[in-house]
């Protein structure tokens, strides 16, 4: 091999090194960059699972705290007006697809190891009290979320048996003024449109709807117009006494 050739075989061999180098450093450099994302996107997963885990939490917690509540109002409700230790639970129904929940009722001694569907207990109306009970525990809970505003009831404890039915009026006044709460009230009972601190009935005689307050002294005028809006097309007339 004549020197030209090896000299210019150093030559060849030096640029490969070169050039090898530079793409070594290119790799390098790559595989940092690579490297830097990965742990981005581990802590990113570390920060994501952490969170789906407080929310996980969070939820449960406020499951919890709204089964509770529920469990408890409507309890109360059921032993206020039947006067028995009866209980109302909330199970779980875990599903492949979802997570539900159930309504139950003790029997009379609150024997969680005798648990019957509302609808399938007998007697005395028990649907109808859980159902009066539902409402206002939501209600509740609802409150406490920031969402204000009165109760409205629409014939409450319509099927309950009537000698239970003063005793549906004293629980809705007891939570009404335990919780500071204003329960409207449509109703045909007798007793329960009596324990309202202001009672309007609805008459109705030859197609004329006439509208009485039955208690706490005279509809003014001026107040006529808060309960219903004045339509001169349509036949109301408010009778003031």
């Amino acid at each position: 091999m004549q020197i030209n050739e090896i000299k210019e075989f150093i030559d060849d061999t030096n640029k490969k090194i070169i050039s090898d180098e530079v793409k070594k450093e290119m790799l390098e450099k790559k595989i940092d960059e690579l490297k830097n994302t990965i742990s981005d996107a581990n802590n990113s997963i570390e920060l994501y699972t952490q969170t789906i885990l407080l929310l996980n939490h969070a939820i449960q917690y406020a499951r919890q705290q709204s089964k509770n509540i529920i469990e408890n109002i409507v309890t109360l409700c059921l032993r206020y007006v039947f006067k028995t230790n009866i209980r109302f639970i909330i199970k779980d129904e875990m599903s492949q697809k979802s997570t539900g929940m159930e309504f139950y009722v003790t029997d009379e001694n609150g024997n969680i190891d005798n648990l019957t569907k509302p609808e399938d207990s007998r007697g005395g109306g028990i649907v109808d009290v859980v159902s009066l009970g539902l409402r206002l525990s939501i209600s509740e809970i609802l409150t406490r979320n920031g969402i204000l505003g009165p109760i409205i009831l629409d014939e409450p404890a319509k099927y309950v048996s009537k000698e239970y039915i003063p005793n549906v009026g004293l629980y809705l006044k007891g939570f009404s003024d335990e919780y500071d709460r204003q329960i409207i009230m449509v109703t045909h009972d007798d007793y329960l449109s009596a324990i309202g601190d202001s009672c309007f009935e609805l008459e109705q005689t030859d197609g004329v709807t006439k509208i009485v307050k039955t208690k706490n002294g005279v509809i003014e005028e001026s107040s006529i117009e808060e309960l219903v809006d004045l339509d001169e097309d349509e036949n109301i007339e408010f009778e003031i006494q």
